[in-house]
């Protein structure tokens, strides 16, 4: 028999996790912003938007995420001279009305290259990688100056606070372009914009599939539920060799959220688990050094049983009561080489509404 002395468990609602990546430092000018005569114009600068992501930093930023398959820029640009790949941002007020003109982005970049300069048109913001002093050339040492056809992965950065009254915003292609013949420093032209519309990206939604709207006209974002847990340690006791299973019936062993009912009518929320341990082929993993017993855990309640992990993205209501809870049974899978010793684990639960 093994002792498997502890099985802690840590709740967390509404949290993702992401890879982390760094950005090299750059050593260009950055002209902070531009303020210009240009009008927006509509052509199909792209093919489509996919791999939507948003990530909270814990830092009072999150990090939005993008890839944008571009179409070559020859014969997009309304007849003037590409200068560079430009990426248009709309903010909403609590109404849902566009914010024209907002620079809600601290940096947006493409690749790992940070945007050089913001145009400030009218009743719009794009965001470019064209240097200033450059004449009519395109930056030929990034994907901002890329004019075939090609893949671009958009990270955009923006205050939380610029998206608090509405959770959501969206991120949309363009084509920077100026006059033949004109100084771009006159920052007079058409700047062309996707004409399908932006990826529309909500804070509370979730990531994967990017939604298309027209950025004007927005559609409601997910908001987010306060979540109260009531989160108890789970204690194993001794495992048997092979399969086997745990359950659990006590009140004091259920895992509990405690939230507002009325913010919850209506939705469904896909209830899943991460474990420190991490997961191989669908279990996660009890550990004592470098020893692992798999395990997988079932959560049983009103609402409908939740398996875990929920590689499927299984959906449940929450009780309208503004109170639901379940009961956990632990199937374990120890090796019949497992060492004997004190095996544990720690999952961190998230909650994330479903669009």
């Amino acid at each position: 028999m093994l002792s498997i002395i502890s099985a802690v468990i840590r709740c967390a609602t509404e949290r993702k996790r992401w890879i982390a990546f760094t950005v090299p430092m750059l050593a260009f000018f950055v002209a902070d912003h531009a303020y210009a005569k240009y009008e927006l114009v509509e052509f199909d600068v792209s093919d489509r938007y996919h791999s939507c992501s948003w990530t909270d930093n814990g830092n009072g930023t999150s990090t939005l995420g993008v890839s944008i398959d571009f179409k070559p820029s020859a014969g997009r640009t309304w007849g003037q001279a590409f200068l560079s790949r430009g990426i248009l941002i709309y903010t909403y007020d609590k109404n849902g009305r566009m914010l024209e003109s907002s620079d809600a982005a601290q940096a947006v970049f493409m690749s790992s290259i940070r945007h050089s300069i913001v145009y400030s048109g009218r009743g719009y913001v794009m965001y470019s990688g064209y240097l200033v002093g450059s004449g009519l050339n395109p930056p030929d040492d990034s994907q901002w100056g890329v004019t075939r056809a090609f893949t671009a992965r958009v990270t955009v950065i923006v205050d939380n606070a610029r998206v608090k009254d509405w959770p959501a915003l969206s991120i949309r292609a363009g084509n920077h372009a100026s006059s033949a013949g004109m100084n771009p420093g006159s920052y007079a032209g058409y700047h062309v914009a996707e004409i399908k519309g932006a990826a529309y990206l909500a804070r509370y939604g979730g990531s994967g599939s990017c939604n298309v709207v027209n950025p004007v006209t927005p559609p409601e974002p997910p908001r987010s539920v306060a979540i109260d847990v009531t989160a108890p340690n789970w204690d194993l006791g001794e495992l048997p060799r092979g399969e086997g299973k745990k359950s659990f019936s006590s009140i004091d062993d259920a895992l509990c959220f405690k939230y507002s009912g009325s913010a919850v009518n209506g939705k469904r929320f896909v209830i899943d688990a991460a474990s420190a341990g991490g997961t191989i082929n669908g279990r996660y993993r009890l550990k004592n050094g470098t020893d692992t017993i798999p395990y997988t855990v079932e959560l049983s309640g009103g609402a409908g049983n939740i398996p875990l992990p929920n590689t499927g993205g299984m959906t449940v209501p929450l009780d309208s009561s503004g109170l639901s809870c379940w009961m956990p049974t632990f199937t374990t899978d120890v090796p019949a080489d497992a060492k004997v010793g004190q095996y544990h684990d720690v999952l961190t639960f998230t909650v994330v509404t479903k669009t």
